[in-house]
């Protein structure tokens, strides 16, 4: 009967689960070895998904989340294809794209908030009325904007974070209804957004509604790229349909509006906008490493289990000769490796613990990331992910195994001999694909591995182009509504550094607007006297906007000409400062000192014509950059922004200086925010420590597998030893001497990992050169390098692991040898 049949194999399934227990208790030693390697297999694959579970498949906290999309603007011309969209497109897109329910706004911008404690620099999003009604999120304490009704009724109400009333009102629920003055306007706070909101979307600390209405901007405001758009898709819609609307709309908008050519919408989902696209590269490249390790840790098991059945034949062959089908020696063998798989997977889930709150702890490479890592707990799905994972094991390393002890051969099992060497060496031959199968994985994740450390050892060599040692680094963001002329936002950063100039222990004083290191914004520019036949042709440098002193705090090179001076003013003629690789570039035959170039503020503005007055050195404009790029200097109070980098260079301790430093801005200002104040090392040392993590993290599991491999190794030749002590001993009664058997047991140990080697070499060829393109430009000088180091450790992984069974064998005594079975 079916139900019967049903019953009886959960019978003899809990019966051979007993029976493994009663075998796992006389064989500690073997049972412990099996639970520590598919444990640390089992383990790492559970950390790293749960790190993606957190990061990638996080669902956000909206409402009918894979309806709401995230619309981003692309062109050739851009490197990155998540632009954000104008006034213009925004307005032409709104009401006009059938597939969307609705569609939002968002900008982005940095105001004081003042009158609890000292001041400080929140980030605020100017949104449109709709935002929190189309994500369908309800204020947590309070209420959300009012939908449809226009900034006049509510342009005086604010929204403001979880983590901004926590941290400024004391969590107090009576700030609902009460005042906060933010870049000098008062507003009234209307409601307290729940805490899962934080860094959703955007992260900032308040919202302020908005309508961005073109008709009602400038006309330069109208073609601004600042607002990121968000949508709700119509039942039924897709994002692709929804994507070939937008375009279409966008097409006859570039007919009119020559600013808007060359842009096409790229419309993804909200949980895919969420991710950077470097954090799901390396996200994706931990999870394919660690399912290495754990293919590697299966073979090893496997290894283990034939040498394991090997000693049980007689047992086999006794079941087979009472009558036990083969079927149910299989069963009982699975049932075993099932044990295992379940212990192995349970030791697993507690290694995934430890390791989370290891991964947590070193997960803080900024606010958005260590907020993230506090998410990231071994939840259901890791617990499932961890079962299933456990099961699967089973298959790896336990099917083929259960197949080929299942079939003894009852005569030679029964009377312990006849075909017990045949058995031995087809057994051999078996645990030795499995250990080629380790070595040629082992061998792909040690290139793998090789090549992407080499990022990590380019960024700890990279020739900075400065000093960071000394310098101290402050970010200033002057608020608009003060400060709203370029001249008064000029007047106030001179101010500050002839302040900053004047304290003990300074020795040079500046403003930039970003750092080295910092990604600079790209300036596009012209030289000679033709002009590209199209803007997005023009050839782009990194800009920086520096005040005179920069070059000294920084201790930059002065190469050729000179430096900015005090009578580079807002009203004298433009100048510029390039450096090495654009004279190299543009200016190989002659003196760039003396000519001039046109620099363009973007791809419809008119050209503004600088003389070059001076060159200096190359310094780095980003970490992993493969070769020196062009930069352009420009004196900050003929370009002045609201947002500058106060950078000093002191004699002492830079960190001593900072109470001094807030003294001096707020004796101009009281009022006047201060953003981080770090140390340029520290900045330096935060820009790749994500990189240099993912790499020593890679370093970690290739050395796990290379150990696991050499495991391999020695397991199969410490085998072989025992499966031919008789032929050792008939070689050393008849003369052979011990450097020979030494040879010959150590050769078998070569002989495999040659063969891993050259099958993983195969697959490594593919893999570094893929990854050593995307890292460095000698790339196949640093493949052909890493090409020979992946095979060299195998080859002396397989010499020490043969090492030690073939000192055994040099000590075998011939007599015993001869008489061993």
């Amino acid at each position: 009967m079916p139900g019967r049949a049903g019953v009886n194999i959960i019978e003899n399934l809990i019966q051979d689960l007993r029976y493994g227990l009663r075998v796992l208790r006389k064989n500690p030693g073997f049972a412990s070895t099996v639970i520590l390697t598919l444990g640390l297999g089992i383990g790492l694959n559970s950390a790293i998904f749960t790190v993606a579970s957190g990061f990638l498949l996080r669902e956000p906290p909206v409402k009918d989340p894979p309806n709401v999309v995230m619309l981003t603007m692309a062109n050739p011309a851009e490197s990155w294809d998540r632009n954000p969209v104008t006034p213009t497109e925004f307005s032409a897109l709104r009401g006009q794209v059938h597939s969307f329910e609705g569609m939002a706004a968002v900008l982005i911008e940095n105001l004081p908030l003042i009158g609890r404690g000292d001041p400080e620099s929140v980030t605020v999003a100017r949104v449109t009325s709709n935002y929190f009604a189309l994500l369908g999120v309800p204020a947590h304490v309070g209420r959300t904007f009012v939908p449809g009704e226009g900034p006049a009724k509510q342009q005086f109400n604010v929204i403001i974070s979880s983590d901004l009333w926590q941290r400024k009102f004391n969590a107090d629920p009576a700030i609902v209804g009460k005042i906060v003055t933010l870049g000098g306007q008062i507003y009234t706070v209307i409601g307290i957004m729940p805490e899962q909101f934080k860094y959703a979307f955007m992260p900032c600390a308040i919202w302020i509604p908005d309508s961005f209405d073109a008709q009602s901007l400038g006309s330069a405001r109208r073609e601004d790229r600042n607002l990121y758009v968000f949508a709700r898709l119509k039942t039924g819609m897709t994002v692709r349909e929804a994507q070939v609307q937008t375009n279409a709309i966008l097409e006859r908008l570039a007919h009119d509006n020559p600013a808007d050519r060359g842009w096409v919408a790229n419309v993804m989902t909200l949980q895919a906008a969420l991710v950077e696209e470097n954090t799901r590269t390396a996200v994706l490249l931990l999870m394919g490493v660690v399912v290495f390790v754990l293919l590697i840790a299966c073979a090893n098991v496997a290894g283990i289990f034939l040498a394991r059945y090997a000693g049980r034949e007689i047992e086999f062959a006794v079941r087979v000769a009472l009558g036990a089908r083969r079927s149910r020696l299989i069963q009982q063998l699975l049932g075993e490796s099932l044990l295992l798989a379940l212990l192995g997977g349970g030791f697993g889930l507690l290694l995934s613990l430890w390791s989370v709150h290891l991964l947590r702890a070193k997960l803080s490479f900024n606010a958005e990331t260590a907020w993230l890592a506090g998410k990231v707990q071994v939840d259901s799905k890791v617990f499932l992910f961890t079962c299933a994972v456990s099961l699967l094991t089973v298959l790896l390393f336990g099917v083929l195994p259960a197949l080929k002890s299942s079939k003894p051969e009852i005569q030679a099992g029964l009377h312990g001999g006849g075909s017990a060497p045949s058995q031995g060496r087809r057994e051999i031959r078996l645990r030795s694909g499995f250990v080629v199968g380790q070595i040629a994985l082992t061998v792909i994740l040690i290139a793998a591995t090789g090549a992407s450390i080499q990022l990590v050892i380019r960024e700890l060599r990279a020739q900075l182009g400065f000093d960071p040692k000394g310098v101290l680094s402050v970010d200033l963001s002057l608020p608009s509504s003060k400060y709203h002329t370029i001249d008064s936002q000029a007047a106030f950063f001179s101010e500050i550094v002839q302040r900053i100039q004047a304290l003990p222990g300074v020795q040079f004083a500046a403003v930039t607007q970003e750092v080295p290191e910092s990604f600079p914004r790209r300036v596009a520019f012209e030289t000679g006297v033709h002009s590209a036949s199209r803007p997005e042709e023009r050839p782009q440098a990194g800009g920086y906007f520096v005040s005179p002193d920069y070059f000294q705090v920084m201790r930059i090179s002065l190469l050729r000409g000179r430096k900015f001076s005090s009578s580079d003013s807002g009203r004298s003629p433009r100048v510029t400062i390039v450096n090495e690789s654009f004279v190299r570039q543009y200016s190989p035959n002659a003196d760039p000192v003396g000519g001039f170039i046109r620099t363009y503020g973007n791809l419809t503005s008119v050209p503004v014509s600088r003389q070059i007055v001076g060159v200096v050195a190359d310094v780095i404009d980003r970490v992993g950059q493969r070769e020196n790029v062009p930069q352009i200097y420009l004196p900050f109070v003929q370009d002045p922004t609201s947002s500058m980098k106060l950078v000093i260079r002191v004699s002492g301790d830079p960190t001593a200086l900072a109470t001094a430093v807030r003294d001096s801005i707020w004796a101009i200002d009281k009022d006047q925010p201060i953003g981080d104040i770090k140390t340029m090392t520290q900045v330096i040392e935060a820009k790749g420590a994500g990189d240099r993590f993912l790499g020593w993290m890679l370093a970690g599991f290739a050395s796990t597998a290379l150990g696991l491999a050499t495991i391999g190794i020695f397991g199969v030749v410490a085998y072989t030893v025992a499966q031919r002590t008789h032929e050792i001993g008939v070689r050393m009664a008849l003369g052979a001497q011990k450097g020979n058997v030494f040879r010959l047991i150590v050769g078998r140990g070569i002989v495999l990992a040659t063969t891993g080697t050259a099958v993983g070499f195969v697959g490594a060829v593919f893999v570094v050169r893929i990854l050593a393109s995307a890292a460095y430009s000698d790339s196949w000088f640093s493949a052909l390098l890493i090409l020979v180091i992946a095979p060299a450790s195998v080859i002396l992984a397989a010499l020490l692991a043969s090492y030690i069974p073939a000192r055994r064998a040099m000590r075998v005594d011939p007599m015993v040898a001869l008489r061993y079975e």
